[in-house]
């Protein structure tokens, strides 16, 4: 028998798809990996010279998938931090003692201070809402200001302003606050994560590593020679009506 290559069934090439709990990953700059490992129960019995086919039994298999995120979000960052909770912000107009005001001057990037035609309610620590629609941005007013039109910021602008540009104040910075406890993980932290690859003839290999749970690793490169990502670890778990079964599914057609 002569062997035969059939180029029209491989497979290579990054996944057409990969999600986390149905949330697309997006970009990454490595190559995403299922890896699934068993241990296997081998008796060495006596007279025997090595292993018996038929009394080789599976103990354990552990099906894991790994992943660079690059192109991050609030929710992205939950499966690296499992049973974190967020509280996202709105940057929602204040309606209650607010303020509704304009820039008395131009204002350039980088700045770390406007000035404003009235600063009625205005007191460190609020939150003011910069700029025309097309513009816009939330700054926060810094720790010591007291009185007057012009208000320190706690961090520069990031963008250009002009004169006459609305200004009002909003409840929060409108970012996602990301905490995390101690304690048990709950359901919601477990993720079926799904690769699939699409062959030359069209065909789909799909790996699904089912109830995945990160190991609990985030780590955040930030420097001027690497996009910021964090690397993924997810291993899939077992649930209890059915305690034997791999957490591991692979459709290939």
């Amino acid at each position: 028998m002569s062997t035969t290559i059939d180029t029209t069934a491989l497979f290579f090439g990054a996944p057409a798809s990969l999600t986390v709990g149905g949330e697309e990953v997006g970009a990454t700059m490595t190559a995403p990996k299922v890896t699934v490992k068993s241990t296997q129960e081998k008796p060495q019995f006596q007279g025997a010279g090595g292993p018996l086919k038929g009394a080789i039994f599976t103990t354990k298999i552990d099906a894991q998938v790994e992943f660079t995120i690059n192109e991050l979000s609030a929710s992205k960052l939950l499966w690296s931090m499992p049973g974190a909770t967020q509280v996202v912000g709105t940057a929602t107009t204040t309606v209650t003692l607010g303020l509704a005001t304009t820039l008395s001057a131009d204002v350039l990037a980088g700045a770390t201070s406007i000035v404003l035609t009235a600063a009625t309610n205005v007191a460190a620590g609020k939150f003011l809402k910069v700029g025309d629609a097309a513009e816009t941005e939330v700054v926060q007013v810094a720790p010591g200001y007291t009185t007057g039109m012009t208000i320190p910021l706690v961090r520069p602008l990031q963008r250009n302003h002009d004169s006459a540009d609305p200004v009002v104040m909003v409840d929060d910075a409108g970012t996602t606050l990301t905490t995390w406890r101690t304690g048990r993980v709950p359901s919601s932290a477990f993720k079926d994560v799904v690769l699939d690859g699409i062959g030359l003839d069209g065909r789909h290999l799909v790996a699904t590593v089912k109830d995945a749970l990160s190991d609990g690793t985030l780590e955040v490169e930030m420097s001027d020679s690497a996009v910021a990502g964090t690397k993924v670890v997810m291993t899939g778990t077992y649930v209890g009506t059915d305690p034997t079964l791999a957490p591991i599914q692979i459709a290939v057609g």
